[in-house]
Order: C-alpha cells, then sequence, then structure tokens
C-alpha cells in the first residue's frame, strides 16, 4: 500500500468514474479542493481515500491480497488513534463485507441511499408559488448561520475562504436570520454534494425545497451534477429529494466509529 504523490491522483479518476457509489469528498480530495491523501495497491486496482477530519473512501478491486492486508492494517491503527472523527465509505458490496467482518466491534455500519440527478425537470411554478428571496451565500451570512458555521466550513473545506472560492451555497432570510441553507458539503470533478438545513422554527414551509431548487438550477446552469444522501430512515429528506427529481437511489452501508459516534 502505497501513497500517491499529488500528480498521480489523476491516474485513479478513471477507475472512480467508473463507480456509480464514488463520493464526491473522493473527488473533491483528488481536486485539492480539500486536504487529504490517496493510498493505492501497486496496480492501481485498489485504493484509499481520506480527507484530514477523518472521512474515508475504500475503492477498486478486492482481489490483491497483499494490499489487503496492508489496509485492514492500517484502517485498525487508524480506528484505534482516532479520538475524533472516523467515516468509512466503499465502493461495494464486497468491500462492505470485508469491513463488516473485521471491525464489527468498533464500526457500526448505518444504511445510507445515495441519488444522482441527470435532467433538471422545469419546476418554476412551484417555486413561484412562495415570496422567499434566495440568495447566493457570502462571507456575512456564514458569520450569521447558526447550521453552517464557520467551523462547519473548516471542518469541510479547511475554511470559509476556500467554500466561499470553490465551493456554494444558498440561503433565505427572514427577520434578520438565516432561515434554510443549502450548501456544497463538497465539491470536485463536476460533482457538487448537498447539505441542507432549516431553522427549527421555521420547518414545515417549503423553505428547503426553495434553496435546493436554487443549488439545483446553479449546478444545471454550470454543468455540475447535483448529488444527494440520507439515511434510509430519513423519509423527509427522501420525499424532498423525490420532489426535486432525484431519483433511483442506490443503496449502501456507512461505517463510523462506535467509539465517537461518527
Amino acid at each position: 500500500m502505497k501513497k500517491l504523490s499529488v500528480a498521480e491522483y489523476r491516474k485513479i479518476i478513471p477507475i472512480l468514474e467508473s463507480n456509480t457509489r464514488t463520493t464526491t469528498f473522493a473527488y473533491a480530495v483528488c481536486d485539492q479542493m480539500v486536504d487529504g491523501e490517496v493510498f493505492a495497491n501497486e496496480k492501481l486496482t485498489a485504493g484509499l481515500i481520506r480527507t484530514v477530519n477523518g472521512i474515508y473512501y475504500l475503492f477498486g478491486h478486492t482481489d490483491d491480497q497483499n494490499y489487503n492486508e496492508d489496509l485492514l492494517m492500517y484502517l485498525k491503527m487508524a480506528i484505534e488513534k482516532t479520538e475524533k472523527r472516523f467515516t468509512l465509505f466503499a465502493s461495494s458490496e464486497e468491500w462492505e463485507m470485508m469491513i463488516e467482518g473485521c471491525f464489527s466491534n468498533v464500526l457500526r455500519n448505518m444504511p445510507r441511499m445515495k441519488f444522482q440527478r441527470e435532467i433538471f425537470e422545469e419546476r418554476t411554478q412551484d417555486a413561484n408559488k412562495n415570496t422567499y428571496a434566495v440568495k447566493r451565500i457570502d462571507k456575512s451570512d456564514i458569520e450569521r448561520s447558526s447550521e453552517f458555521t464557520e467551523e462547519y466550513y473548516k471542518g469541510y473545506w479547511g475554511s470559509k475562504e476556500t467554500f466561499l472560492n470553490s465551493g456554494f451555497g444558498f440561503c433565505i432570510e427572514q427577520d434578520g436570520i438565516i432561515v434554510a441553507e443549502c450548501v456544497s458539503i463538497f465539491s470536485g470533478n463536476g460533482y457538487a454534494e448537498i447539505d441542507i438545513a432549516t431553522h427549527e422554527a421555521y420547518q414545515g414551509k417549503g423553505l428547503a425545497q426553495a434553496v435546493a431548487t436554487r443549488f439545483v438550477e446553479h449546478c444545471m446552469q454550470n454543468d455540475i451534477t447535483p448529488c444527494w444522501d440520507c439515511y434510509v430512515d430519513n423519509i423527509p429528506s427522501q420525499k424532498l429529494a423525490s420532489k426535486l427529481s432525484f431519483h433511483n437511489p442506490i443503496e449502501y452501508r456507512l461505517f463510523v466509529s462506535k467509539k465517537t459516534g461518527e
């Protein structure tokens, strides 16, 4: 198992693009949008991508036994050492079964669904029913947000400045409060993964749909594919995804540390 140089990252893009499960943060690391590392076997047929804040993506084939042994030892050490986050995504059921078999005592698996959206269907008549002013998120919005705070952007993007330069998001403000937001938690290789939040006191008013619609419109105008992920038991999120024309979800298992809970 070797650590790839930044110049070698592009060599694994084809294997990432060949799998619909590939996470947006994996592309974000390869595009150097976020800090992280890429490891692979000698043939570059399997590998591991990690972000600095403890999110991992296992990709490629499972048939290289020498690599698998190194990989499992690396993951064992990473799980034991972490005091913060350890979150693991895998590109196939084979990897999931291997992880489950080796780490079920220290990792909890959580069923999730991944949606992608290729075509933007006209929904403007729905969006126009509300009178919400949706605006692009700027520095002052981040400073006033109670959900997507400066700490949030520091965790996922390294800094709010990096997000403002390389990511994007939209919000609705009412009564001087940021009441709904939809942002790219990760962005890379033409994909943008959605993160969305509505202020508790303003839920049930269609605000989430309004900001998410604007987010998707921005993606379509800029040849970006928006991605939507949620837990299998998050029915409201799935309903909103359906309203926004996200269909045909892929189910997968996310592994999180039992020690830290994430």
